[in-house]
């Protein structure tokens, strides 16, 4: 499973994980065949194997493996939620919400629209942490910064590079603009946009503000980690 290092640690480490997978998108690959083996190893589990190899809605179209489908949907999902790929979801992001105000009421219904819509919103959902309820989004906001620490002490103990935002002293020392980045520079684009494609995230980008507002006020007062 996940041992508390990013990307970038294993492939700076060559750890066994990041040569399996040729350091590319090492833990996203990595999550993806363990879902898969583990299913494959554990019938009752294995809810791929209930889905029809044989589908058509219509019996005049050519029958679509659903077990092939949906592997290949979920694999991407997963896939993109590289950090790295967020630039190209953005843009990914934006093109949906043309292709939706040209289709007007008729949705998305191209299959890559599909496809690129799941993976912006699972890549939503993995940096949801400050559009939720300030206590939630602070519990969560200490455990990714601790973890990063112990991931910067680590990199320190083999004379590797520390990666960014993984170095203790200067991490501590300015939290509050960290958070103030990252909301600007990730969730808060993001999120905006998604609210053109569904209305209703637009109750996440209300939340966020809040967590910002936070945050700002935070930074005002020259607050530092432990407090």
């Amino acid at each position: 499973g996940h041992d508390g290092v990013n990307n970038m640690f294993h492939v700076k480490a060559q750890s066994p994980v990041a040569l399996r997978y040729n350091d590319k998108s090492v833990l996203e690959n990595m999550h993806c065949a363990f879902a898969f083996e583990l299913m494959k190893e554990n019938e009752e589990t294995n809810w791929l194997s209930l889905m029809n190899t044989s589908f058509a809605m219509d019996p005049k179209e050519k029958p679509t493996d659903l077990r092939q489908y949906l592997r290949r949907a979920a694999i991407e999902m997963v896939l993109a939620t590289d950090p790295t790929k967020h630039n190209a979801l953005m843009d990914d992001l934006k093109a949906l919400i043309q292709a939706k105000s040209i289709q007007a009421e008729g949705g998305l219904s191209d299959a890559k629209q599909k496809q690129d819509a799941f993976n912006v919103l699972l890549h939503a959902a993995d940096v949801s942490n400050a559009t939720r309820k300030l206590p939630i989004a602070l519990y969560w906001s200490r455990q990714v910064l601790l973890e990063f620490w112990a991931q910067g002490d680590h990199e320190r103990s083999l004379g590797l590079e520390v990666s960014p935002l993984c170095d203790r002293a200067s991490g501590m020392a300015s939290v509050p603009q960290g958070q103030i980045g990252f909301i600007g520079f990730i969730v808060r684009p993001l999120y905006q946009q998604l609210g053109l494609l569904l209305p209703e995230i637009l109750q996440a980008v209300e939340q966020l503000k809040k967590t910002e507002a936070y945050w700002q006020q935070k930074k005002e007062e020259n607050a530092n980690f432990l407090e």
